[in-house]
């Protein structure tokens, strides 16, 4: 069985928090005041400002719990009113991680562990962790079969699952009752709430009527939707062969309401939501639900005006482009078109010759080689101002590189290099130098040495070659 992702909420009070609480009770809650269920509060208190203004605080904390129900992590969002516009706000929190979580607004902390808020006129909202202990305690216990199971084994098994849910209640007083001391613990209201997967969800709110089956306690029952589009069990004439949901309520407030899907043929699916409609009663005594009659003629007109269009594919006129190619002797250029494509419903008067495409591509030559499917950059559809989506623009064919045009291009690269200029220069200068003196220096060397042992020179110099007696 697919494991289902459980949400719990409360509504609680004064965690966190010095000054005023609100509570409430739960009814037909449990006659033992320590159970009941949590997790999400909202509280309130004073707050002041360094100039006396008066404002209000206002203090959420969201439990993020696994599966087993530990508490894995507690996030406390706070939002200070600042009535009187006043610059600076002051409030005492002993939140971790404190940030801005609407503004730009800063704040300082003062010696008493004050935070004093920049607010320059302005509401401040902001977030922070806390690490203190819940008022409300949640342990959520698994049943697979009638047999405890835990959440890990419970994935990917079949069979009927149950949840159990158990609250404790941790935040109380201690007063003097008969003469007694007793505990008198803060009531609280808590729902609890389970968040489906989407196909069972479309099941449940496509549905005219469910039947229950008999229990020990109950005979076999039949519930009705009141979603006239989908059931007459409530309301006649109203049935609408293309809706699958969702959901209608009222109040008198809110009026009639209704949250409302079709589906047709094409698999086009449309919402819409009525929201404050009345009953129109004519002259002959016939009421008209509105929030039903308005809703089914306004999902008719949608499919009616809107169609589901490819905006943008590679075979859209005027989508392809051409790309300059270097280093390539197959040419100079390669096509440059889109992958996959951007669809999306849009009236039937829809002019594509009024989309804009706006493409990101190089504007200098891409070297080769270029491989077919490789990504040049992208394209971009707009229309009437609404941007709908980019997709890849790809090479449509692959280019060889050159081999001798790279070749050129390695030498140009590297003559560019000022060390490798310097290096030719030098091995330049080194073997002229050598030319030089092979060709002037050392002949006039080799004269001068053969001319000074044949005797020549200017008389007395030079040694005698006499080698007997005197």
């Amino acid at each position: 069985m697919k494991m289902k992702q459980v949400l719990a909420l409360a509504l609680c009070a004064a965690l966190l928090l010095c000054g005023g609480t609100t509570a409430a009770f739960a009814k037909g809650a449990n006659s033992n005041p320590e159970t009941g269920s949590a997790f999400e509060e909202t509280t309130s208190a004073q707050i002041s400002a360094p100039e006396a203004v008066t404002g209000s605080k206002e203090e959420t904390v969201y439990v993020l719990t696994d599966a087993a129900g530990e508490t894995q992590k507690i996030i406390v969002s706070d939002k200070l009113t600042n009535a009187d516009g006043a610059d600076r706000l002051n409030d005492r929190s002993e939140l971790q991680n404190i940030e801005n979580v609407n503004s730009d607004e800063t704040y300082q902390t003062d010696s008493d562990n004050q935070l004093i808020w920049n607010a320059q006129g302005s509401n401040i909202c902001y977030q922070g962790t806390s690490e203190k202990e819940l008022p409300i305690a949640l342990t959520v216990r698994y049943r697979l079969d009638g047999k405890d199971i835990s959440p890990k084994e419970l994935v990917g098994k079949s069979g009927k699952v149950t949840i159990h849910f158990d609250y404790i209640n941790r935040q109380y007083e201690t007063a003097e009752i008969d003469g007694k001391q007793e505990k008198v613990y803060v009531p609280f209201a808590v729902l609890t709430g389970m968040l489906l997967d989407n196909e069972t969800f479309r099941t449940i709110v496509r549905s005219p009527s469910y039947t229950i089956p008999a229990t020990n306690m109950q005979p076999e029952r039949t519930i009705y939707t009141t979603n006239g589009l989908l059931g007459s069990w409530y309301f006649t004439g109203y049935l609408y062969s293309k809706a699958i949901g969702i959901k209608t309520g009222n109040t008198e407030e809110a009026g009639r309401c209704l949250a409302s899907a079709a589906v047709d043929e094409l698999g086009r699916t449309f919402y819409c939501v009525v929201l404050g409609s009345e009953v129109v009663t004519d002259e002959n005594g016939n009421r008209d639900y509105k929030h039903l009659s308005e809703s089914k003629r306004l999902l008719e007109w949608a499919f009616q005006n809107f169609h589901r269009i490819t905006l943008l594919n590679q075979d859209t006129e005027d989508v392809l482009r051409e790309v300059a190619v270097s280093l390539s002797d197959e040419g100079d250029y390669v096509l440059a078109q889109p992958v996959g494509e951007i669809s999306a419903t849009m009236p039937s008067d829809y002019d594509p010759k009024q989309a804009e495409l706006i493409f990101d591509l190089p504007t200098e030559p891409i070297e080769a080689p270029i491989t077919a499917g490789d990504k040049l950059g992208t394209v971009t559809l707009k229309y009437d101002g609404v941007e709908y989506g980019t997709l890849d623009m790809v090479a449509a064919d692959s280019v060889a590189r050159s081999d001798f045009l790279y070749t050129v291009q390695q030498i140009e690269i590297y003559w560019g290099k000022w060390w490798v200029k310097a290096a030719v220069i030098g091995g330049v200068i080194l073997i002229l130098l050598l030319i030089l003196y092979i060709a002037v220096l050392r002949p006039k060397r080799r004269r001068a040495k053969r001319y000074s042992y044949s005797g020549g020179g200017r008389r007395g110099s030079g040694r005698s070659n006499y080698r007997g007696r005197r």
